[in-house]
């Protein structure tokens, strides 16, 4: 997930990225705060994430 994030920021137009995962995915929520996503917003059946490059 670092990984493509370095790579998509390296690119000058991409400016944030955005990922979502269902409430009970607590493996990929892990991944993605790992990798630097912050949760943004929560719904009733989604938290969604986002990291600005």
């Amino acid at each position: 997930m670092r990984a493509l994030l370095h790579h998509g920021f390296a690119d000058a137009r991409v400016r944030r990225v955005l990922a979502d995962t269902a409430h009970d995915n607590v493996a990929s929520q892990r991944v993605l705060e790992k990798a630097g996503l912050r949760r943004t917003l929560s719904d009733e059946k989604l938290h969604y994430y986002a990291v600005e490059g």
